[in-house]
């Protein structure tokens, strides 16, 4: 099932982000949130197979990856590994990025809570919420 936002000023449709889950739950979690024709994957829990048949088998159009905490269901240590070599820009906190050995990758950015990064036309505020993970962005 795919949702579609929109977003609407006077009557008309000024943007529209459609949100499709690859998979969901504690065997992996993958989503492709799409908006004027660009990708953001969020989280990369799920095979790399599976995230690449959901995108077409094409990388060039996803703008990022975004993986919210270091549970093997949210981040993959395989999955990440292939999302990067595939060249997608991966955006995670840091304890995330030591435990997965990729802080120095230069396709991986760091998030801090609080701190808004950019990427293309995205902007990207992570926050701390309350997980069983110490450090949730």
């Amino acid at each position: 099932m795919n949702i579609i936002f929109r977003r609407h000023q006077k009557g008309r449709d000024i943007e529209m982000m459609q949100f499709t889950p690859i998979a969901s739950g504690s065997s992996g979690n993958a989503y492709i949130l799409t908006a004027d024709g660009h990708k953001v994957l969020l989280e990369l829990g799920a095979p790399w197979k599976k995230i690449l048949f959901n995108l077409g088998f094409m990388t060039s159009n996803v703008d990022f990856a975004y993986g919210s905490h270091l549970h093997q269901d949210h981040l993959a240590k395989n999955t990440v590994r292939d999302a990067l070599k595939s060249g997608i820009e991966l955006y995670v906190n840091e304890d995330s990025a030591n435990f997965l050995g990729i802080k120095e990758h230069h396709r991986v950015h760091i998030l801090h809570s609080g701190e808004t990064q950019t990427s293309g036309s995205w902007a990207i505020l992570p926050f701390a919420c309350q997980h069983d993970d110490r450090q949730v962005t």
